[in-house]
């Protein structure tokens, strides 16, 4: 999946496959899980707070 600009997993959320976010800052809160590889590029930043977000 390709998302420009920001991108937001919060509570329960997640997927599977390759999250390429282009240009934009990746925030996982609560309990979003992502499985497979992540992607940030360009000025972007990660951010994982609040609960147990989790990248497998």
């Amino acid at each position: 999946m390709k998302v420009e600009n920001d991108c937001s997993l919060s509570g329960n959320s997640g997927g599977t496959g390759i999250l390429y976010v282009d240009g934009g800052s990746l925030t996982m809160t609560g309990n979003s899980e992502w499985k497979g590889m992540v992607f940030v590029t360009g000025d972007g930043s990660f951010e994982a707070s609040k609960g147990t977000p989790n990248i497998d």
